[in-house]
């Protein structure tokens, strides 16, 4: 689900919107914990139906149910959803989805959208921490047949 935004340069800077900062959920911990920022899938047009969307829940500080080391420039309540493609799932300092002791996580490597917002998932009904952790380890097996 999107937590937050980056309003962007260059070509989208007229949108407001550039990048998207997206967190998978923790049934565990009741968060939801970063796991990429995609900025590619969208059309113009797309780029700018979501923004209005996001800002229809823009909060002014990072909401208590989200866990991110990142900090996007527009905050918003985690209730959208997103499909993402990602070439690989790697470890990641910069993100919080199943971090370990030392604070490494996992992220999505060369994300895209696929589609537009999934108005039939709810953020707790979409991927958790644990689907990204078995499909990393799922990646790690195939890599080594």
């Amino acid at each position: 689900c999107l937590v937050g935004y980056f309003r962007g340069g260059g070509k989208r800077a007229r949108f407001g919107i550039g990048t998207v900062l997206a967190a998978v959920f923790d049934p565990d911990s009741d968060l939801f914990k970063t796991v990429t920022k995609v900025g590619t899938g969208f059309s113009d047009e797309e780029w700018v139906r979501l923004r209005e969307r996001l800002d229809t829940v823009v909060v002014s500080h990072k909401p208590a149910r989200v866990d991110s080391k990142m900090e996007p420039d527009v905050w918003v309540q985690p209730t959208f959803v997103i499909t993402v493609a990602a070439d690989e799932i790697t470890r990641s300092p910069m993100h919080t989805c199943g971090a370990d002791a030392q604070g490494v996580g996992y992220a999505l490597r060369f994300p895209r959208v696929q589609g537009f917002l999934r108005e039939d998932k709810r953020p707790e009904d979409a991927n958790t921490v644990k689907d990204i952790i078995e499909l990393y380890d799922l990646q790690k097996r195939v890599k080594l047949e």
